[in-house]
């Protein structure tokens, strides 16, 4: 009996309150592992997303930067051929390195790709509504008004999610040395010269073609002088990519100097 009775006390299953203690503790470490896995993974899409902010900011602003210092170089005034020249040989039109500037529009002119086509527009501006926008480039003909609108049409999207992108230009004063000031915007919020939002004027003439309006786009009676446009030096650029992450907002903000290289006067 004694024997009988040791091998049914052996023999009982868990009590409730083991059991539930069991559940307990193997819900714990479920829950912990479960924290760690979820923590583990936003960790992994906020650097993700913070590497992505990176590269693509810093290839745009490669890109532009590249660019910009070639501002003004026009390969056709520097090959065999006379015929071809811009503008055209003997001619009093000064051709200016920069056709439109405002706080979050550039566009360029000249051979700026080393591209065998030639001289043309390039166009970087800030496309989109709401707090995230585009960084869009495209390139042109100058005696194309399109060339000058800043719209997804022909043009390239350098980056997504961009938060702000801002142009802010230089010249240099009279003293001596010469030290940068800093130009100011009309009340069109551009350089100077009238140009109908967004950038583009209705209209096909440029300096290029239109001597009366040699430093001004766009190339209608209303226009002024571009003399702030040709005097520029340096333009610094500022361009803030953000993207939402589980953990928190990543942004990323570059900034860069460029000075131009090839200026047409002194």
């Amino acid at each position: 009996m004694i024997m009988s009775a040791r091998i049914r006390g052996s023999r009982r299953g868990f009590t409730l309150v083991e059991l539930l203690i069991s559940m307990a503790v193997f819900s714990a470490v479920l829950t912990a592992i479960y924290t760690v896995v979820i923590w583990s993974q936003q960790t992994f899409t906020s650097g993700n997303r913070r590497q992505e902010n990176q590269q693509t900011a810093r290839l745009a602003m490669a890109q532009m930067v590249r660019h910009i210092r070639m501002t003004g170089y026009i390969s056709e005034n520097f090959d065999s051929s006379t015929t071809n020249d811009i503008p055209a040989s003997g001619s009093t039109i000064i051709v200016p390195r920069i056709f439109l500037a405002s706080s979050t529009a550039l566009a360029l002119f000249g051979n700026l790709d080393s591209s065998t086509s030639g001289s043309k527009v390039f166009l970087y501006c800030l496309y989109g509504t709401g707090t995230s926008k585009q960084l869009l480039f495209k390139t042109g003909s100058a005696d194309v008004a399109s060339s000058y609108t800043c719209s997804g049409s022909a043009g390239d999207v350098l980056a997504d999610n961009v938060t702000s992108l801002s142009f802010t230009y230089y010249s240099l004063d009279s003293s001596s040395p010469k030290n940068l000031t800093q130009l100011s915007f009309a009340s069109n919020g551009y350089l100077d010269g009238t140009v109908i939002s967004p950038f583009s004027t209705g209209t096909a003439s440029t300096t290029i073609t239109k001597a009366a309006n040699a430093l001004s786009f766009p190339a209608d009676s209303t226009s002024t002088s571009a003399a702030n446009r040709q005097a520029v030096r340096v333009i610094r650029i500022q361009l803030t990519v953000s993207q939402g992450s589980p953990m928190q907002k990543q942004e990323y903000t570059l900034n860069s100097t460029v000075e131009l290289r090839n200026n047409t006067d002194s």
